[in-house]
């Protein structure tokens, strides 16, 4: 539906900047729109995990390369997050007592420690609790983090 939108934008000859939040990251979102043949310009992106190509100032993009060198891994923002999150449940798991896993020990894991630093990462706070309609809740959201990114073609 964006690319659509773009592409319309585009071909009335608007040059507007267009932002978008990005669930699929950018790399994958390029190429629907280089196969269209859709204009890149004046695009700006958001996604909750660095640009692992472009990122190389965060430690966890770094470890990331490290761990996927000599592989056939396809460097991407939602590779990346799978590499977050098996960082994350590694952590959870450890927290839980030998013989004990189930998966209210992991939510008790992921709860009692309430934040978790993951290679440079603040993920949480992660509350067991419920917010009402009149409290700001920032609970149970996991980064705090978003990161921009202009595809370009």
């Amino acid at each position: 539906a964006a690319a659509t939108a773009i592409a319309r934008l585009r071909s009335s000859g608007s040059s507007i900047w267009v932002g978008l939040l990005s669930g699929t990251g950018p790399m994958i979102f390029q190429r629907l729109m280089v196969t269209q043949g859709i204009s890149m310009s004046n695009l700006v992106m958001s996604q909750v995990m660095p640009v692992p190509t472009t990122s190389s100032t965060d430690a966890i993009v770094r470890n990331y390369a490290n761990a996927t060198t000599n592989t056939n891994q396809t460097s991407d923002v939602s590779s990346l997050e799978g590499y977050l999150i098996s960082k994350f449940a590694l952590l959870a798991l450890t927290n839980i007592r030998v013989g004990q896993l189930s998966s209210s020990a992991l939510l008790d894991s992921v709860y009692r420690t309430t934040s978790m630093e993951v290679e440079g990462l603040t993920l949480g706070p992660f509350l067991d609790t419920v917010c009402s309609s009149q409290q700001n809740c920032d609970c149970n959201c996991g980064l705090r983090q978003v990161w921009l990114s202009a595809p370009t073609t």
